[in-house]
C-alpha cells in the first residue's frame, strides 16, 4: 500500500478518488487507528468551513452591474472619458510617471463610484 498523503485524505472526504484508491483508503483507515483520528480532525475541519461558507456575507452569485453604474449621468461618463483621452494624447508634455499618477487618479475617481454603489446593492440585500 502506498503511504496516504493529507491531500488525499481530502479527496477521499470530498469523494474525489478514483474507486481503487478510495478502497485502499477506506481499509487504512479501518486498520489505523492514528489515520483515523487524521482523517477525523480533517472531516470536522470541513464542517466547519462548509458552515463558514454557508454564513458568510458575500455570496459568490453577486453579480457586478455595469448598466447602473452611469445609466443616470451618461454625459459625466462621456466628459470622464473624453478627459481620460485627452491625458492619454497630451501625456508627451510631462513625465511618465507625473501622468500616469494622474491617468490612475481619474481610474480610481472613475471606479469608486461604481464600487461604492455596488456595495450598497449588496447591503440593501442583505
Amino acid at each position: 500500500m502506498r503511504l496516504i498523503e493529507p491531500a488525499e485524505l481530502s479527496a477521499f472526504l470530498d469523494g474525489e478518488l478514483d474507486p481503487d484508491r478510495a478502497r485502499e483508503i477506506a481499509t487504512a483507515l479501518a486498520s489505523d487507528s492514528e489515520l483515523r483520528e487524521e482523517y477525523g480532525a480533517l472531516a470536522k475541519a470541513d464542517v466547519v468551513w462548509k458552515a463558514a461558507a454557508d454564513s458568510a456575507l458575500f455570496k459568490p452569485s453577486t453579480q457586478l452591474s455595469t448598466s447602473k453604474v452611469f445609466a443616470s449621468s451618461p454625459l459625466a461618463f462621456a466628459a470622464v472619458l473624453i478627459a481620460l483621452i485627452a491625458l492619454c494624447v497630451t501625456a508627451k508634455l510631462g513625465t511618465v510617471v507625473v501622468w500616469n499618477f494622474v491617468l490612475h487618479a481619474v481610474a480610481l475617481a472613475i471606479a469608486l463610484p461604481w464600487i461604492i454603489r455596488m456595495a450598497r446593492e449588496t447591503q440593501n440585500q442583505l
